[in-house]
C-alpha cells in the first residue's frame, strides 16, 4: 500500500481495504484484529509508537492491546509532526503524560523502555508487541546521538528541520532495534522470539539515495514498485536458519495468518473473509503455499475527491483496475517506472493469459 494507514489496517485485520476501510485513520471497532486474535489465545499484548487509528484508550484496547504507550491516539485532529521526537506527546492509560515526564526526552527511548518493561512483566507467558516506530519520518531533527540535540527546541521542529539529520535518524532506529534484541538476550527470550521488521510505505520524496550505482528518489504516496516494495526482515533464532532469503510475494494482509501459525492457533472463524496467505513455511525454510498475486486498493482519503487506485500484481506484471480496456498492463521488471504499458498487439500469449487472469481477480475484489 502506498500510504501508511491503509497498510496498517490491512496488517491489523488481514483484509484488503475494500472490505473494511471506512475512512483515513479509522480502524473498524469489531474486535477482529491481530491483537484480539493473539490476546484471545493467551498472549500478553502491547502496542507502542504511532497509533493514529482513532478512539484513544477504547480503540487501542478494543484492538486487543492491554498495554500501550502511544503517539497520536486519535485520528483527527492531529499534527503528526508535532511532539513526535524530543519532548514527545505521549498517551498512556487513557491520558497524556505530563510535561514533567516527557520534557527533554526522546520518544523512541520512551517507547523502547516501555517495551522492555512489558517483556520483563511477561517472562513466564507468551507475549506479542506491535512497535510502530515514528522514525524515520519528518521532521528531520536531531536524535540524542547528535550534538545539536541538547540545545534543540522541539517547539520549532517544523521550521528548523534539516534533511542532514536523516542518516542519524536511520542509525537511531537501528540502535533502538538493537536495544530490544539485547534486552531479549539478557532475559533469555531471544532464541524463541520472532521479530519482524518492515515499513508501511516508501521513503519520503525529499530523500535521495544510491542503490547499486543508481540514484533513487523516495516515492512515498506513489504506486510504482519503488513506492510499494518494502523491506521485510525476520529474525527468529530457534525457527529461522540464518542467511535465508526468498522471492515469495508477501503483502500486509499476510501477517495475521502467518502469526496464527507461528502461535500454533487456528484462524478465527468469526472474522469474516480473510485475504492473507501465511508465509510461515517460507520463514522456516519449507516449501509452502506461495501467494500468486497481490491486490491493492488505495483510497487514502475518501473525502478528498481524488480517484481511487486499484491494481493487481505478481512478481513481474501489474494491471490497474481501469475497465473496460484495462490498458495499463506493465512488466515491472523491465519498466519499473511504469512508463510503457504493453500494447495488446505486442503481448505474448502468456502475457495475454496473465492479463486475463488479473482481470478476473479484479472483478471479484469488490464489496
Amino acid at each position: 500500500h502506498p500510504d501508511g494507514f491503509p497498510s496498517r489496517i490491512a496488517s491489523f485485520t488481514g483484509k484488503y481495504n475494500f472490505r473494511n476501510y471506512i475512512n483515513w485513520g479509522i480502524l473498524p471497532s469489531d474486535g477482529h484484529n491481530i491483537g484480539n486474535m493473539l490476546r484471545d489465545a493467551g498472549y500478553a499484548t502491547c502496542f507502542v509508537g504511532k497509533w493514529q487509528m482513532d478512539n484513544g484508550d477504547a480503540g487501542i484496547k478494543g484492538a486487543g492491546f492491554d498495554k500501550y504507550r502511544a503517539f497520536l491516539p486519535f485520528s483527527y485532529p492531529s499534527n503528526q509532526f508535532k511532539g513526535r521526537y524530543k519532548s514527545p506527546i505521549i498517551y498512556e492509560n487513557g491520558a497524556y503524560l505530563p510535561d514533567s515526564i516527557t520534557a527533554g526526552r526522546y520518544s523512541e527511548d520512551m517507547y523502547v523502555d516501555y517495551l522492555d518493561s512489558f517483556i520483563d512483566d511477561n517472562l513466564n507467558k507468551p507475549f506479542f508487541a506491535f512497535y510502530s516506530m515514528p522514525l524515520v519520518q519528518k521532521p528531520w531533527v536531531p536524535t540524542p546521538d547528535d550534538p545539536e540535540y541538547a540545545s534543540w527546541n522541539p517547539k520549532y521542529d517544523e521550521i528548523n528541520q534539516d534533511i542532514k539529520y536523516f542518516p542519524s535518524m536511520v542509525n537511531y532506529m537501528d540502535k533502538k532495534i538493537g536495544q530490544i534484541i539485547k534486552h531479549l538476550k539478557a532475559k533469555d527470550k531471544y532464541e524463541n522470539t520472532l521479530i519482524i521488521f518492515t515499513t508501511d510505505n516508501a521513503t519520503n520524496v525529499d530523500i535521495y539515495s544510491m542503490w547499486r550505482g543508481e540514484l533513487v528518489r523516495g516515492l512515498k504516496n506513489g504506486t510504482i514498485l519503488a513506492s510499494t516494495r518494502q523491506p521485510l526482515v525476520a529474525l527468529w533464532p530457534r525457527g529461522i536458519s540464518p542467511n535465508q532469503s526468498t522471492s515469495t510475494l508477501v503483502d500486509f494482509t499476510d501477517f495475521l495468518p502467518t502469526l496464527a501459525k507461528v502461535a500454533r492457533i487456528s484462524l478465527p472463524t468469526n472474522y469474516g473473509t480473510l485475504d492473507g496467505v501465511s508465509f510461515y513455511d517460507d520463514l522456516v525454510g519449507k516449501n509452502g503455499l506461495d501467494r500468486a498475486w497481490s491486490f491493492c486498493q488505495w483510497d487514502n482519503n475518501p473525502t478528498d475527491n481524488k480517484p481511487m487506485i486499484r491494481y493487481i500484481n505478481d512478481t513481474m506484471y501489474k494491471l490497474y483496475d481501469e475497465p473496460p480496456l484495462y490498458s495499463r498492463f506493465y512488466n515491472m521488471q523491465i519498466d519499473k517506472y511504469e512508463q510503457y504499458p504493453i500494447p495488446s498487439n505486442q503481448m505474448t500469449n502468456a502475457e495475454k493469459d496473465i492479463r486475463k487472469s488479473f482481470i478476473d481477480v479484479l472483478k471479484q475484489m469488490h464489496n
